[in-house]
């Protein structure tokens, strides 16, 4: 006997008219040789139920509601030539209780006829996998970390936007810490150096208390925090971190057995997707225009 046996680690989508074309495709290959072909079903629901069946047709008009979702499908093809010992068969595994995977396994007493069976199943099977780069990264676990890491690494780089903005010299230190209304009222010691000199006091007394005022205005963080431009910087990457945590964990399941209830779920499924993309562009628009605008009004104070 000769067995052929590989496992597909990937999200999969089983619809019914791919499901059905795989049944075909097993049913030309088993039968083509005058071998009978007996089929096996049995359908994994939500709360550990299981269905059992010979007709693929009942499977398909299983409810797959959300109480009763197709978690996995098991299916067995057994064939027996002229009633003797069964020599030939194949067993496809759809699990996406946990992680998606896909168990293909072929046995026959030829081996030609194993790897040509083999063959086309698993041409069938590939087209079931989605290979999207979303799909691939929520349905490998370690990109988990990776996320976390970069959502941290992004908060970082915006908390050091907000406080680098605040430490950058503005236009009061560039005017030796002297506001517009002290700059005219001193404007007349230009022209006369000594008084200048007699109103040297004054004008430390002046710079003395602006400094004073400014460093009060950021000694509290939270002060700072709640500040307008802090606000109105971090908004938008905040939206997006968020965004990209609810596509990650809700949007791209890691298996769908698309018929029934499924499939408007599925279909509401990807308008939230596109949605929440068109979110995330727009937010990401807005960022930027955003920070030209904060960079913009802090170049004027």
């Amino acid at each position: 006997m000769s067995t052929l046996r590989k496992q597909f680690n990937s999200p999969f989508i089983v619809e019914k008219s791919k499901l059905k074309r795989l049944i075909e495709v097993l049913d030309a290959k088993f039968t083509e040789n005058g071998t009978s072909l007996k089929f096996e079903f049995e359908a994994h629901l939500s709360g550990q139920k299981v269905i059992e069946t010979a007709c693929v047709e009942e499977v398909l008009a299983l409810d797959n509601s959300k109480r009763n979702r197709v978690e996995r499908l098991v299916m067995n093809c057994a064939g027996t030539v002229e009633a003797e010992e069964v020599k030939r068969g194949l067993l496809i595994d759809f699990d996406g209780r946990t992680s998606a995977t896909i168990y293909l396994a072929v046995r026959a007493d030829n081996a030609a006829w194993a790897g040509e069976v083999f063959r086309v199943a698993e041409e069938q099977v590939e087209r079931t996998l989605e290979r999207s780069t979303m799909n691939l990264l929520s349905h490998n676990r370690a990109s988990l970390s990776v996320f976390f890491s970069f959502a941290l690494v992004l908060f970082m780089i915006v908390l050091f936007a907000g406080t680098s903005g605040n430490m950058v010299p503005s236009r009061l230190t560039n005017t030796m810490w002297l506001t517009e209304q002290d700059l005219k009222a001193l404007e007349p010691l230009q022209s006369d150096p000594t008084l200048a000199r007699e109103k040297a006091g004054e004008i430390l007394s002046r710079q003395i208390r602006n400094v004073t005022l400014y460093r009060q205005q950021r000694s509290s963080i939270l002060a700072w925090v709640i500040q307008w431009r802090f606000i109105v910087g971090i908004t938008p990457p905040l939206f997006i971190l968020a965004a990209f945590g609810y596509l990650y964990f809700k949007c791209y399941p890691n298996a769908v057995f698309l018929w029934g209830d499924a499939e408007a779920w599925y279909e509401s499924l990807k308008q939230r997707r596109k949605a929440i993309w068109s979110g995330i562009i727009v937010a990401f628009g807005i960022g930027v225009l955003a920070s030209l605008f904060v960079v913009a009004v802090a170049s004027r104070n």
